[in-house]
């Protein structure tokens, strides 16, 4: 009970750091999805007590990544989508017949992360040494209920 009690702290946790930056909507989704050293960075930026100065540079930056990212997910959608009216085709098939698919896939959620990253550190320029020091404490907190709820998980 104390086990699932801890999970639930952490989930009200993550939740309220999730739900303004989700409410928010915009490109600053982009970073929900997929791997990265940034992936989290919108709830960090939550945490920081930007001015508003920093956060109309942040703003700048993601609106000028935010074409492009969205650009490469719309591609990445329309080969997924192709994918799946190739899988769902009658006739057999094997993994040779999706080989251009998930290369081209794989390219552009390459890009993406690429894109993504370069976001990520411009943003990063914004931030003073004392922000950066706290954002890695906040990474760090992140990192640990991860674990925590990864743990309790595995372990049903």
């Amino acid at each position: 009970m104390k086990k699932l009690s801890m999970v639930v702290l952490m989930l009200v946790a993550l939740l309220r750091w999730v739900a303004p930056v989700m409410a928010q909507g915009g490109s600053r989704g982009h970073h929900m999805m997929g791997d990265g050293p940034g992936m989290m960075l919108p709830l960090v930026l939550e945490k920081l007590n930007l001015t508003d100065e920093q956060k109309t540079q942040v703003q700048g930056i993601m609106e000028a990544h935010s074409q492009t990212i969205q650009a490469l997910f719309q591609q990445l959608n329309t080969v997924r989508q192709g994918l799946a009216v190739k899988f769902y085709a009658s006739g057999d098939l094997t993994t040779a017949d999706f080989t251009s698919q998930t290369q081209q896939m794989s390219q552009l959620r390459e890009q993406i992360m690429n894109e993504g990253l370069k976001a990520d550190l411009e943003v990063r320029t914004v931030l003073t040494p004392d922000q950066i020091t706290q954002a890695a404490q906040i990474n760090d907190q992140l990192q640990t209920m991860q674990a925590q709820m990864h743990s309790f998980f595995k372990g049903q």
